[in-house]
């Protein structure tokens, strides 16, 4: 039960009654994300999910595979989220120290990966051997890994496998030099 802010409107909107704020997130399963509180991983900051889902998507033609392997949705937000930071990332409160954050340094690709995808923040599950590790997202133009309840050991190449699949092959990633950073901390 884990997202990241991808975009947000500036400015909430009024919806029977409600302030609210549409935003696109990156889920790790539509199916495990329930409306309710979340709070942010670095800045400690709250927001409610009111909804989840919808039809508000539209995307280029070269885009659509990047945004269905990066499982992007639609979702209205808490007029809190207006003073939200875009790549924050969302747990509910009890697993707020279930987050940490790696970068790495070398990569190989096993399988099929778009360019196009580098930039997005990618569902991902982690790997060493046959031993999942966690899941998580990756994003290649920025060499980040954020990992949900698991650690990486150091010194081990890492296997990701993308969660979502597209044309029935899922992408297969092997990472080198992999090290946590944390956090940085809004305030």
């Amino acid at each position: 039960m884990s997202f990241i802010l991808l975009e947000r409107e500036r400015k909430p909107i009024k919806l029977r009654g409600q302030k609210v704020v549409p935003s696109t997130i990156s889920a790790l399963s539509k199916n495990l994300l329930l409306e309710g509180e979340y709070v942010g991983v670095k800045s400690g900051k709250k927001v409610t999910v009111i909804n989840i889902g919808g039809s508000g998507l539209i995307a280029a033609p070269e885009l659509r595979d990047a945004y269905s392997i990066s499982n992007i949705i639609p979702a209205t937000l808490s007029e809190d989220a207006v003073q939200l930071e875009c790549d924050e990332i969302f747990v509910i409160y009890k697993n707020i120290l279930d987050v940490k954050r790696y970068i790495f340094e070398g990569i190989s690709t096993k399988e099929f990966w778009e360019d196009v995808f580098n930039s997005f923040w990618v569902p991902s599950d982690y790997y060493i051997g046959n031993k999942r590790l966690g899941t998580g997202w990756i994003r290649i133009s920025t060499r980040e890994i954020i990992l949900i309840n698991g650690s990486i050991p150091k010194n081990e190449n890492l296997q990701i496998i993308s969660m979502k699949s597209i044309f029935n092959s899922k992408s297969n990633l092997i990472l080198e030099n992999i090290s946590e950073i944390g956090f940085e901390t809004i305030k």
